[in-house]
């Protein structure tokens, strides 16, 4: 079962989000893709003119979306990790996965890209495969996917190159045309 995410995670992975975003402004410019970031409304509660609590006013979908030239939408979640061994399955929320399903199933292109931070190696992840591997998880009583599972190279789950540290998640699919 994926559990909610801590509210002392909220700005992990900003860096990594960051450089998605210059990756998205490069294939713009390319003319290969339109992604944009989705911005998450906040409710904010003040009191004495500070900020006590900020809050998200409902559950997002996913990070990012958008188009690819030709017309297939695009749909990912990106999630950061310092852990050496493993990606725990409690960064993700039901309903990211359920989104990215749902986006799958309609033929837009949909996956996950993790970056684990300790070995400086971003992972995409085509959401099927993501999906089977939260379902071996859960068989085995595992907590969080194993990085040697993530490692196994397939057409579904690989390492990304980065190039002046920005994630290059779209060269694979354009090399294969």
């Amino acid at each position: 079962m994926i559990r909610a995410k801590s509210r002392t995670h909220a700005n992990r992975g900003m860096k990594f989000e960051s450089a998605i975003e210059k990756s998205c402004e490069n294939y713009r410019q390319q003319k290969l893709a339109v992604i944009k970031k989705r911005p998450t409304d906040w409710t904010v509660r003040w009191e004495d003119g500070k900020i006590i609590s900020a809050f998200p006013k409902k559950k997002s979908t996913v990070d990012f979306e958008g188009i690819l030239a030709g017309g297939q939408g695009i749909a990912f979640e990106a999630k950061e990790t310092k852990n050496k061994t493993s990606f725990p399955l409690s960064n993700f929320q039901s309903h990211q996965i359920s989104y990215l399903q749902n986006f799958a199933q309609m033929g837009g292109m949909a996956f996950v890209l993790i970056r684990f931070t300790v070995h400086e190696a971003v992972y995409k992840i085509m959401i099927d495969e993501f999906c089977k591997m939260i379902s071996d998880c859960e068989t085995l009583g595992r907590k969080s996917i194993p990085l040697d599972r993530i490692k196994q190279p397939s057409d579904k789950c690989y390492r990304i190159t980065e190039m002046y540290e920005l994630p290059l998640f779209l060269n694979n699919h354009y090399n294969q045309k």
